[in-house]
């Protein structure tokens, strides 16, 4: 299953000392398991934020806050929409198109109306050479 295999790499990226890349798969972990339909713990993707941001490492800083923003979707809808706020500004300034059009992406999925058509289309326009992200977009338009 996808979650023992992002374990194992944490693990491994950890006792490599590669702190930021074992977050990135504590980020996968946490994906897989909401995609599973699983509640998952997010507090090491709380230390992996911190720890990006402390560092300067924006690229890794939006990951993280992606994943934490999905990983706490199920329980607390205002810090997931902050989280993914936050993601989504620092994408933006960083011009890391895909990573803003997930974002979108994600929101929308909260929001209503206007909004979420907002969302959508400037998703789809972020996220237009991504195949498989695309059909994600035109899922969510439909």
């Amino acid at each position: 299953m996808a979650l023992a295999g992002f374990q194992r790499a944490s693990a491994l990226h950890l006792a490599g000392g590669r702190r930021v890349l074992a977050w990135l798969a504590e980020a996968g972990r946490v994906r897989a398991g909401v995609a599973a339909g699983l509640a998952v713990l997010v507090a090491r993707l709380r230390e992996g934020v911190a720890y990006a941001e402390a560092r300067g490492l924006a690229p890794a800083e939006v990951e993280l806050r992606l994943a934490l923003g999905e990983g706490l979707a199920a329980r607390d809808r205002a810090a997931a929409q902050s989280e993914v706020e936050r993601a989504l500004a620092l994408a933006e300034a960083l011009r890391l198109r895909h990573a803003a059009g997930r974002a979108r992406l994600q929101l929308a999925g909260h929001a209503r109306g206007e909004r979420r058509a907002a969302l959508l289309e400037a998703a789809a326009a972020d996220l237009a050479d991504d195949v498989p992200w695309r059909a994600r977009v035109a899922r969510a338009q439909a």
